[in-house]
């Protein structure tokens, strides 16, 4: 099987986790932006999770690029796993982040 029939093969797994992760970045683009206008108290909390938010988004664009450069089937299985992983971890960074910003309380005003 040559570079190109590989390809082939995962052209349609590359699709779908590429339409997968630009779902959820949108959703995290629309997360941080209702964030960052948010209270004080969410403020602080979407950012001590940012960080570890924009690493996730950054180990699946790693992930997704690999695999559509995979030279061969065992590459192409190798980062295709990795691209799923990274996009689960993602998901559930994001999920777990927005859980905590909805749930943090506002600050009253004596802590300002």
């Amino acid at each position: 099987m040559n570079a190109g029939e590989v390809m082939m093969t995962y052209d349609n797994e590359f699709d779908t986790l590429s339409q997968h992760f630009a779902a959820i970045c949108r959703e995290f683009d629309t997360f941080s932006q209702k964030s960052r206008q948010d209270n004080l108290s969410a403020r602080l909390v979407y950012d001590q999770n940012i960080t570890v938010l924009q690493r996730c988004k950054q180990q699946v664009e790693t992930s997704l690029s690999h695999l559509k450069a995979a030279e061969n089937d065992e590459m192409s299985r190798h980062y295709y796993d990795s691209a799923k992983k990274s996009l689960a971890a993602f998901k559930e960074s994001l999920k777990q982040a927005q859980m905590k910003v909805s749930s943090a309380r506002p600050m009253p005003p004596f802590f300002f």
